[in-house]
């Protein structure tokens, strides 16, 4: 489901995750926020279920040397590129 940011109620914490709440209540509250939607945390899970992406994700974490800066980058890159090639279902 897509929920415009103006539309994000107290009862959405759960489903929109903080960042999108949070956005929702500045809005409510006259703060200059850019126009904007979010999708909730169940569609996004479908999408990385859909396309694999919990598997990759896990598999890229595991290789991860956390205190080498370019292993983050290169883990991070990975993902971002697989989330950004992936397809969105037909019933989304």
């Amino acid at each position: 489901m897509i929920v415009n940011l103006k539309q994000i109620g107290e009862k959405d914490f759960s489903e929109l995750g903080g960042k999108a709440f949070n956005l929702g209540k500045l809005i409510q509250k006259d703060f200059p926020v850019p126009q904007g939607f979010v999708i909730t945390t169940e569609v996004y899970s479908e999408f990385l279920k859909s396309n694999n992406l919990f598997e990759l994700i896990d598999k890229e974490l595991s290789y991860i040397n956390y205190n080498d800066y370019n292993s983050i980058r290169n883990c991070s890159n990975k993902i971002q590129n697989a989330i950004k090639k992936a397809s969105l279902p037909l019933d989304m």
